[in-house]
C-alpha cells in the first residue's frame, strides 16, 4: 500500500477532525470534522472558517492573533468554542500548525471534540467546590490525615472547636494534639481501627488548646484514591449541649420519679385503653389498693361509682383526644367509701405521639368541709349585713362604694344602684365636714379602727346625727377595703339636748335658792320680820338665815347727826360724808 493511501485512511478514520484553511476558507476537511459540526458532504467547502466559531470562540481567536502580532509566542494547542450547524455550542481542543500548501501558507488543524471532557471537568469542579464548601462550612470539625496519622488539613470549625489555627497543627499527629493523657490509649486504638479496618463511630471527650475537655462524637473513615488508601478523615461533632440535655433529662427523670413517688396527690398512669400501667404510693393510700392489685385493670372499674361512670368516661375521652381535664368529683375507695377528689387528667406524649394518660387525684375532703364552713360564714355574714339595724357600707381602697345594706339605703335615702362606685364622702358628707371625714377615712386606710360621731347628709338634703364605726377589711393578711357602720343617733341627741336643758334649769334654780324674793312681812314699828313659821326675828337674823349675805355695822348720816352731832359736823366740814 502506498504511503499516500495510508495517510488518506488515517485521516478518514481518525476520531479527531482534520481541517485545512487557506485565505480564511476551508479547503480541506475529513468526514469526522463534518460530522462533528453537524454538516453533510461538502457544505463547509470554501466556507469562511470564522463562521464555525461562537462569539466566545472568536474572542479567543482574536486574542491569539493580537498576542502573535505583539511578538508573543502563542501555543499551537488551545481550547475554543465552535458552533454546530444547528447553532448549539461544542467545546473543542485545536492543535494548529502553519504549513505550505500548493505554494501558499495554510493552516492545518487537528480538532478534538472535548465537550464530554469539559462536562466531566465541570462536574469535577462542581464536586470539588461542593466538597470544599461542605468541608469549610460544615458545623462539625473535619480533619484529614496522611498514612502516618499526621494532620494534612483542618476546616474552620475544627479550628473553632479545638482552639488551634491550621498552621499550628498541620504535620503533627492528631492524637498528640487533642487527646488527653487519660484517654490516649483509647484514642490510639480508635485510630488504628480506622486505618486497619474502616469506619469507626464513637462518643468520647477530646481536649481543646486551653486544656478543657469537650464531649464529641467522632466519625472516622479511610480515604481512598485510585483504590489505594492515602489517609483518613475524622469528623468531630460537639455534643456538649446534647450531653447536658441528656444529663438534664436524667435529672428530670429522677425528679419526676421522686415527684411521682412522694407526691401528696394520688397519681396513676394509663395506657390508651384506660388500663392502669403504674400508680404511686399516695394513690395506694388514697384508694386502699396495692399496686399489684390494680395493674392492668380498667381505672373506671376500680374507683368510679356506678352512677358516675358516664361522667368519668367523658373525662377520659377528652384526655384520650389530647385534651386536659380538671374536675371535682366523688370516687370510690376499696372499702366502698366515697371521697371527694379533684381530678386532673392530661395526655402522655412521647415523640409527638400520645401513648397514654396521666391522672392526678387530690383528696379535697377537708377542702369541701372548709368550703361548707366558708359558705355558712358567708350566709351568716350576708344575713347579718342585710338585717343589721345599722347602715353598713363596704368601700374599696379608693373610698368608693362597693355595697350597702338595706338599712343604709333607708337611713340615707339612696338605692345601691344610685351610688355604687361613687366616693362615700361625695355622697353623704356635708361640705363643712370633709376634713373630719377624711381624718376618719385615713385612719381606717392605715389599718386602724375609728369610732366617731358627726352629721351626715341624706339624699333629700337633710342632716342626721350618726355614730360612725369604721374598720379595715383584711383578706389573707392584706387590706382590700373598708367597712363603715352608721347608726342614727338623732333621738339620743335630742335626749341629750333635753337633759342638758334640764341640768341648766336645775343649775339656775340652785343659783336662785339663796336669793330673797316675794313679799316679806315686816313690823311697821320695830322693823322685825316674820318667818314662815310665824316667829318674829330681827332683820339681820332673818337675812343671814335666808341668804348668803353678811352684815357689817355703821351709822347713817341722820343717826350720826342725832347721836354724835360734833363728829357729824367735823366730817361734813371735811367733805367726808356721802349721800344725804
Amino acid at each position: 500500500m502506498e504511503q499516500d493511501e495510508i495517510y488518506r485512511l488515517l485521516i478518514e478514520n481518525i476520531n479527531d477532525g482534520i481541517v485545512i484553511s487557506q485565505n480564511d476558507k476551508f479547503i480541506f476537511f475529513n468526514k469526522q470534522f463534518v460530522k462533528m459540526l453537524g454538516y453533510e458532504g461538502d457544505e463547509l467547502l470554501m466556507k469562511d472558517y470564522r463562521d464555525v466559531y461562537t462569539v466566545r470562540g472568536l474572542q479567543i481567536l482574536q486574542g491569539r492573533t493580537k498576542r502573535r502580532k505583539l511578538g508573543e509566542r502563542v501555543p499551537a494547542q488551545y481550547e475554543t468554542v465552535f458552533k454546530r450547524k444547528d447553532g448549539t455550542e461544542i467545546d473543542v481542543e485545536a492543535n494548529v500548525t502553519i504549513v505550505d500548501y500548493k505554494g501558499d501558507k495554510a493552516t492545518f488543524a487537528v480538532i478534538r471534540d472535548i465537550t464530554e471532557r469539559k462536562k466531566a471537568e465541570e462536574e469535577i469542579r462542581t464536586q470539588k467546590q461542593y466538597f470544599e464548601a461542605l468541608f469549610n462550612s460544615s458545623p462539625s470539625g473535619i480533619v484529614s490525615l496522611d498514612m502516618k496519622e499526621r494532620i494534612v488539613q483542618v476546616n474552620p470549625q475544627f479550628e473553632k472547636l479545638f482552639g488551634y489555627k491550621s498552621e499550628e497543627i498541620v504535620g503533627k499527629k492528631i492524637d498528640n494534639i487533642i487527646v488527653s493523657k487519660k484517654l490516649h490509649k483509647d484514642a490510639v486504638d480508635l485510630t488504628k481501627l480506622v486505618y486497619r479496618s474502616g469506619v469507626a463511630v464513637k462518643e468520647t471527650k477530646r481536649m481543646r488548646k486551653d486544656g478543657t475537655l469537650i464531649d464529641v462524637s467522632i466519625g472516622a473513615a479511610p480515604i481512598f484514591i485510585g483504590g489505594k488508601q492515602t489517609g483518613a478523615l475524622g469528623i468531630y461533632t460537639d455534643i456538649s449541649d446534647r450531653k447536658k440535655a441528656e444529663a438534664e433529662t436524667q435529672t428530670q427523670r429522677q425528679y419526676f420519679k421522686a415527684l411521682f413517688n412522694s407526691s401528696p396527690s394520688g397519681i396513676v398512669s394509663l395506657d390508651m385503653d384506660e388500663k392502669i400501667v403504674n400508680c404511686n404510693p399516695q394513690f395506694e393510700k388514697l384508694f386502699g389498693y396495692s399496686r399489684e392489685e390494680i395493674i392492668g385493670k380498667m381505672i373506671d372499674d376500680i374507683i368510679v361509682p356506678e352512677n358516675l361512670l358516664q361522667d368519668a368516661r367523658e373525662i377520659t375521652k377528652l384526655v384520650q383526644q389530647g385534651g386536659i381535664a380538671v374536675k371535682g368529683a366523688k370516687r370510690k375507695r376499696k372499702d366502698g367509701g366515697l371521697i371527694d377528689v379533684s381530678i386532673g387528667g392530661a395526655p402522655i406524649i412521647v415523640d409527638e405521639k400520645q401513648v397514654g394518660i396521666l391522672a392526678i387525684y387530690l383528696d379535697i375532703t377537708n377542702i369541701k368541709k372548709a368550703e361548707q364552713q366558708i359558705r355558712t360564714q358567708k350566709q351568716y355574714f350576708e344575713a347579718l349585713f342585710n338585717s343589721a339595724v345599722d347602715g353598713i357600707v363596704s368601700l374599696d381602697l379608693e373610698d368608693c362604694i362597693v355595697d350597702v345594706n338595706p338599712q343604709f339605703e333607708k337611713l340615707f335615702g339612696y338605692k345601691i344602684s344610685e351610688i355604687k362606685g361613687r366616693n362615700i364622702d361625695d355622697v353623704i358628707v356635708p361640705k363643712g365636714n370633709f376634713k373630719e371625714a377624711n381624718e376618719v377615712t385615713h385612719l381606717i386606710q392605715r389599718g386602724g379602727i375609728a369610732v366617731s360621731e358627726g352629721k351626715r347628709l341624706r339624699k333629700d338634703g337633710s342632716l342626721i346625727d350618726v355614730s360612725i364605726g369604721g374598720a379595715p377589711i383584711v383578706v389573707e393578711g392584706k387590706q382590700i377595703g373598708v367597712l363603715a357602720i352608721y347608726r342614727d343617733i338623732t333621738d339620743r341627741k335630742k335626749s341629750e339636748g333635753e337633759r342638758e336643758r334640764i341640768i341648766q334649769d336645775l343649775q339656775d334654780a340652785l343659783n336662785r335658792v339663796k336669793t330673797l324674793s316675794g313679799l316679806i312681812p315686816i313690823c311697821a314699828n320695830c322693823k322685825k320680820i316674820r318667818d314662815d313659821e310665824g316667829y318674829w326675828s330681827d332683820v339681820e337674823l332673818y337675812i343671814s338665815k335666808h341668804s348668803e349675805a353678811e352684815f357689817s355695822h355703821g351709822l347713817c348720816n341722820e343717826c350720826m347727826e342725832k347721836l354724835y352731832p360734833e363728829q357729824y359736823a367735823r366730817l361734813k366740814a371735811q367733805g367726808k360724808l356721802t349721800g344725804s
